[in-house]
């Protein structure tokens, strides 16, 4: 993994999770977070790594499996929104910038529509009994639904939860968000 990868949020997660604590990385792509969060949180911490790109998600097994982390990472192929169900997904093989709702416009020629299952955080966590202690997210402009969908989970865990989320105002349009909406999610989940 490329060791310069966003390293000013890796030095603020590498700061704050510990030994023990459950992260989940929405949108963990390969798993440069996941793996990143199994060795910050050992040796018994767990790690819930959500990817819907079938490219992607085979690249995160295999990482989970060469890394011998298979009993601290669980990757779950889905999407996470504001409800369950199905949406389309344009995938451009592993890369990062595949998202819903719209192509990424670099790599719209190389992108594909695929329709893949969505749950929440919400529904994930009351059906598991999984709640996390940190919670990243970066899903190419879905984050607004995605923590829509975790309303019950943080207002719940309160200041116990970290949450770390990336923002894409770039892509909201395509999706029918925009700045005010996100100001109302952030506002009525106490979140700033």
């Amino acid at each position: 993994m490329d060791p310069s990868h966003e390293p000013r949020v890796a030095a603020f997660l590498r700061e704050r999770v510990r030994p023990g604590v459950v992260c989940f990385d929405v949108g963990a792509n390969v798993g440069v977070y996941a793996l990143q969060f199994a060795h910050w949180s050992a040796p018994d911490g767990q790690v819930v790594a959500f990817e819907p790109n079938p490219a992607a998600f085979d690249g995160l097994a295999s990482h989970i499996r060469l890394n011998h982390l298979v009993d601290r990472i669980r990757a779950v192929k889905v999407g996470i929104g504001s409800d369950e169900g199905w949406a389309t997904l344009w995938a451009a093989g592993p890369q990062g910038e595949s998202r819903i709702g719209s192509p990424e416009p670099t790599l719209a020629a190389g992108s594909r529509a695929l329709s893949v299952p969505l749950t929440t955080i919400d529904r994930f966590c009351d059906s598991t009994g999984i709640e996390p202690d940190w919670l990243l997210i970066d899903i190419e402009g879905f984050e607004l639904a995605a923590l829509r969908g975790a309303e019950r989970t943080i207002l719940r865990r309160k200041s116990a939860l970290g949450i770390v989320t990336e923002m894409h105002p770039y892509a909201w349009a395509s999706l029918g968000e925009n700045r005010e909406n996100a100001e109302r999610v952030l506002h009525a989940l106490g979140l700033h």
